[in-house]
């Protein structure tokens, strides 16, 4: 059994169409190649019901979604309270009296439920253990995390006031680089090369690798062996600091991420000349680029641009005088015939 969870991120996260199609053509062929047993592999993909749109530009995708598909809806009020209790009885914890009742109310059952708010349960649950007492989960201890709406934010505020002025600068660039900014859809997580959020201009690599490790550590960041990312898209919505800086310039926001994606396709395709920018679009790259920070891959996408638009100011201007000069030439040759 092959199990693919979060295949969203095949759409968020991949840039590249023909690398998409191919990864999706490999999952088709485990699932349809033949053996003694049976199929090679039983495929199970965890999608997002608000990604199914792109879904259907791939016939495979289509396919499963309409024959194969199994909604898996909120959980009971049994089930979620089981998800609270299970796990501290299973290290041999327990939980206050009372302090269940409160964390399914927090979370809105009976009724207002919402299978959305789940990371934010276990972010409070985690806080609230290690405010435990002794080996008991409390009611007071809960309460101090700021509960299953706050606690998530508290984390967040928390480490990020606990950063000096270069620090929080460095937080503000690292959480917008590793924030997939939507038009037509929520923002997500962006998982990010490690190398590539040290290398970008602005804060010091030093800088970002203190914020890296301290929001790791706070378990709101997932660091890889060479990749960063937000542990949980749930902090995109509940840090208002975070929601903040998106949404105070979401058109900048999205035109750089878009400059980011059109600049490694120039470098996949060989730095083509044609994937260069020109008109307005350039002018609005420019405009941005001049107060955001920038990869070495950007800078060298726009400094090629750049160089391009001398070349053909120059190449202009050559033609230009070149006409001139032929047009000199024969109104000389045109007053000498008279």
């Amino acid at each position: 059994m092959l199990v693919v969870d979060q295949l969203e991120e095949l759409f968020t996260l991949c840039e590249d169409e023909r690398e998409r199609r191919d990864f999706l053509a490999a999952l088709a062929a485990l699932s349809r190649a033949e053996s003694e047993d049976g199929p090679a592999a039983v495929v199970v993909l965890g999608l997002r019901s608000d990604f199914y749109t792109p879904c259907a530009d791939h016939p495979w995708l289509r396919a499963a979604l309409e024959t194969g598909q199994i909604l898996v809806g909120p959980m009971s009020e049994a089930q979620v309270r089981e998800a609270i209790l299970f796990p501290a009885r299973d290290v041999g914890l327990r939980a206050e009296a009372g302090l269940a009742e409160l964390l399914l109310r927090d979370l809105g059952l009976p009724g207002g439920y919402q299978a959305g708010r789940l990371p934010l349960l276990a972010h409070a649950l985690r806080a609230t253990w290690q405010q435990r007492h002794g080996q008991t989960l409390t009611v007071a201890g809960y309460r101090a995390t700021g509960g299953i709406h706050h606690a998530v934010s508290a984390t967040a505020e928390r480490l990020y006031t606990g950063l000096d002025a270069a620090g929080q600068r460095a937080a503000r660039a690292l959480f917008l680089r590793l924030a997939r900014i939507g038009d037509d859809a929520d923002d997500t997580r962006r998982r990010m090369p490690r190398a590539e959020l040290l290398e970008a201009s602005g804060p010091s690599s030093a800088e970002v690798t203190a914020v890296i490790d301290a929001f790791t550590r706070g378990r709101l960041l997932t660091h890889h062996q060479d990749t960063v990312e937000i542990t949980h898209e749930a902090l995109l919505h509940a840090w208002p600091r975070l929601r903040q800086w998106i949404d105070a310039d979401r058109a900048g926001h999205l035109l750089h991420q878009d400059l980011e994606q059109d600049a490694a396709a120039w470098d996949r395709d060989g730095r083509d000349s044609g994937r260069l920018y020109r008109g307005s679009r350039l002018e609005n790259a420019r405009t941005w680029a001049a107060r955001a920070e920038e990869t070495p891959l950007v800078a060298a996408f726009l400094l090629t641009i750049s160089a391009q638009c001398a070349h053909d100011v120059l190449a202009h201007v050559a033609q230009h005088d070149q006409a001139h000069e032929v047009d000199s030439v024969r109104h000389l040759h045109a007053d000498d015939l008279h």
